[in-house]
């Protein structure tokens, strides 16, 4: 048990949770797979919203997205799934993302398996909006390395300047 303070500087107690949350912005965090016990800390810990970056069966102990989802929202939380397939995040799969952090109440907690692809999609929706050196230096930060995404963060940062 721990004694953690909120965002609000209201102190909660709390279990420690298992998995390690990584904080990139103000409304968003990082991590890798969670269970369904650890949602009453992510309420506690002012969580708003969860994204799920994970297919079902990915490992043979995983939590499946609809137990997930029961919980998220009997805790007040709102709960989405989108899957994304490791190293091989679509076009699409951004698009979604960014739209659900415009449109999901913050501070929301994107995970997967490692959480690496949740900061995979967050870098690669900011790319537009933010310096793509800013974006490694931030993903880098929570111990992600993510200098193979450099071309495909400058092509979608190139895009941008001539939309």
């Amino acid at each position: 048990v721990c004694e953690c303070t909120r965002s609000d500087k209201r102190t909660y107690t709390s279990r420690r949770l298992d998995v390690e949350l990584k904080q990139v912005t103000p409304l968003l965090s990082v991590a890798a797979a969670i269970r369904a016990e650890d949602i009453s800390d992510l309420v506690a810990a002012g969580y708003q919203a969860v994204i799920n970056n994970r297919f079902d069966g990915e490992e043979d102990n995983q939590v499946s997205s609809a137990v997930l989802q029961e919980t998220t929202t009997a805790a007040g939380l709102e709960y989405t799934s989108l899957p994304v397939v490791p190293g091989k995040i679509s076009d699409a799969d951004i698009e979604a993302f960014t739209s659900l952090l415009k449109s999901l109440p913050g501070p929301v907690l994107a995970f997967c398996r490692t959480g690496t692809r949740a900061i995979n999609l967050w870098a690669l929706s900011e790319a537009r909006h933010l310096d793509v050196d800013v974006i490694l230096a931030a993903a880098s930060k929570h111990g992600y390395d993510l200098e193979n995404l450099r071309p495909r963060l400058l092509e979608r940062a190139a895009a941008e300047s001539t939309d």
